[in-house]
């Protein structure tokens, strides 16, 4: 089978977090079923840009990836040549595969794909949540998925969600859904750099229970509730690692 993922970034490193990890995984495992695949990204690396050749196919654990570059609107992830290449390649693929929601490579792609007559499989990646939406640029994401993001998911061949809440979330918008396919994500080893414990790990982890927190320091991912539960213990040590400092809580 012949299919193409497109994701707006595709540098597998902590800094881009686990879904990055989740579709390089993926698309491993297609690969080595014998598929044929390609990766549709930009080389956008956070502020930025991945030091890859652009456009050329680049081999990374089998997976065949091409970078193209953004050369204005960033934050949409705005890349013309990816446009271009969708255009010739779409009509020999089977199907896409298109991870997230909110950027023009996803938007791109879905309408190629329509055009071309090949199905889609869209995963929103936890984004199309009312909530989190309300909370953060909800007049420009309200007004992208009146215009784009619906049509996106309703014409898409099957939905991608990664548990039975992200189900429950996407049914409050009161949509006419594809079929919903609850998948979660896959982890076949253990991210290390070299197999062996940092000296000061070791020496909190051999005195007291450790609990880690790594991740976004962001509301969503419920770490006031953690610190609430955590202030109720008598023993262990908690630490929070986490890529930025800016955070509010309003529950705290």
């Amino acid at each position: 089978m012949r299919i193409l993922h497109v994701v707006p970034t595709y540098f597998p490193a902590v800094r881009h977090g686990g879904p990055i990890f989740a579709v390089h995984g993926l698309c491993r495992a297609l690969a080595a079923r014998g598929h044929e695949l390609q990766v549709f990204t930009t080389n956008r690396d956070g502020p930025g840009i991945t030091p890859t050749p652009i456009a050329t196919p680049v081999n990374l654990d089998g997976v065949q990836i091409r970078y193209f570059p953004i050369p204005l609107l960033r934050r949409l992830y705005w890349a013309p040549a990816l446009g271009q290449a969708l255009h010739h390649e779409i009509g020999k693929l089977d199907i896409v595969h298109l991870h997230t929601v909110f950027l023009w490579p996803i938007w791109a792609a879905a309408r190629a794909a329509r055009r071309a007559g090949v199905p889609y499989v869209l995963s929103p990646r936890g984004m199309l949540v009312k909530d989190l939406i309300a909370r953060r640029s909800r007049l420009a994401k309200s007004a992208w998925i009146h215009l784009i993001e619906r049509s996106n998911v309703e014409q898409a061949a099957a939905l991608h969600l990664t548990s039975e809440l992200e189900r429950t979330e996407l049914e409050c918008f009161g949509w006419q859904l594809p079929r919903l396919a609850v998948i979660p994500n896959a982890i076949d080893e253990p991210i290390s750099a070299n197999g062996n414990i940092a000296s000061d790990v070791e020496a909190i982890t051999s005195e007291q229970l450790l609990v880690l927190f790594l991740g976004r320091l962001s509301w969503k991912k419920g770490l006031d509730r953690l610190l609430q539960a955590f202030a109720r213990t008598r023993s262990g040590t908690l630490a929070v690692v986490a890529p930025t400092t800016r955070i509010s809580f309003p529950n705290l």
